[in-house]
């Protein structure tokens, strides 16, 4: 089962989407044999001045936080292994 949980449990199908504030407390899983992909979407908020000039200037620091770094190490693992096997099946 693929699923996350916000206020309330949530499941998705194949080929469904789910989007949700992920500013808020929330656990997501997948227990199938599939790999689950994410699309990661900041939309802006409308937020009063200055929470605004805060936001917009930290939220490009992000990426600079052990958090997000870990995060980019792990999708440039993954992306490693996903082409030397694609490489591999074209060769093979």
């Amino acid at each position: 089962m693929l699923g996350i949980r916000t206020k309330t449990k949530c499941t998705a199908g194949e080929g469904e989407v789910v989007i949700f504030d992920d500013a808020y407390e929330h656990e997501a899983w997948n227990r199938t044999p599939q790999t689950r992909v994410v699309l990661f979407v900041d939309f802006r908020k409308p937020l009063r001045f200055p929470a605004h000039l805060f936001n917009w200037f930290l939220l490009p620091l992000a990426v600079f936080t052990p958090f997000i770094r870990e995060g980019i190490d792990h999708q440039k693992t993954w992306e490693k292994k996903f082409y030397e096997r694609a490489q591999a099946l074209q060769s093979g």
